[in-house]
């Protein structure tokens, strides 16, 4: 894929989202969030407007994506796995072009394997964040509900908006896990942090900097 290419479908990707996220910051959306905090709080709320805006939201923002996903990977799972079937066959031959082309494909295997991990994850930590919309606009009226179901719904609902946040915890420590490259930048970063040199200098009030200080 093109540079060019590459950034259309960026721009495109945005541009939707960009939409999306400004029809549902209005009231009209059927977004709870938003009535809470808009001057139509005290109005009667569409039921049926909400029911239709958190089934469209987790479907078009998370089911579908992921499915895309999913598809796309097995397509690469299954390209990859007849490059594997060749490579222990022996088939891609021994010249040094193609021991090259064995290192490329070593190393792009392990970038595959670290994406899948990155998609799980994010499979995990999303996943019931979304799944709760279909739950709360089509629950049966809960009025009569016990204290304990009310304490474990406000816990499960907690950890449910806990687990995106999660998410991003977890990537920076999966690059460090299966990326080299990511793996030493990291080591480098941390040994620069934790042997950086005290300055020796002494500032003035007024920004001028005095030389070190002679000792005998």
């Amino acid at each position: 894929m093109t540079t060019s290419k590459s950034l259309k479908i960026i721009f495109v990707i945005w541009l939707i989202s960009t939409a999306f996220a400004t029809y549902a910051a209005t009231p009209n959306s059927g977004s709870l969030e938003i009535l809470a905090t808009s001057e139509k709080h005290c109005s009667p709320v569409d039921d049926n407007k909400t029911i239709e805006f958190y089934t469209f939201l987790p479907i078009c923002v998370f089911f579908l994506p992921t499915v895309v996903i999913l598809v796309m990977y097995a397509l690469i799972f299954v390209v990859v796995h007849k490059r594997q079937k060749m490579l222990r066959n022996g088939e891609l031959g021994q010249t040094c072009n193609d021991r090259n082309q064995r290192r490329a494909f070593l190393q792009d295997l392990k970038t595959i394997r670290m994406l899948l991990v990155v998609v799980g994850v994010f499979i995990l930590c999303w996943g019931p964040y979304f799944i709760c919309p279909f739950y709360y606009p089509n629950s049966a009226d809960s009025h009569n509900r016990s204290l304990s179901y009310w304490y474990l719904f406000y816990a499960g609902l907690t950890l449910v908006k806990t687990l995106p946040l999660f998410n991003s915890l977890c990537n920076p420590i999966i690059y460090a896990c299966l990326d080299q490259t990511y793996r030493g930048a990291f080591k480098n970063l941390f040994q620069r942090m934790r042997c950086r040199p005290s300055s020796t200098r002494q500032p003035l009030r007024n920004g001028i900097e005095l030389p070190p200080l002679r000792t005998r």
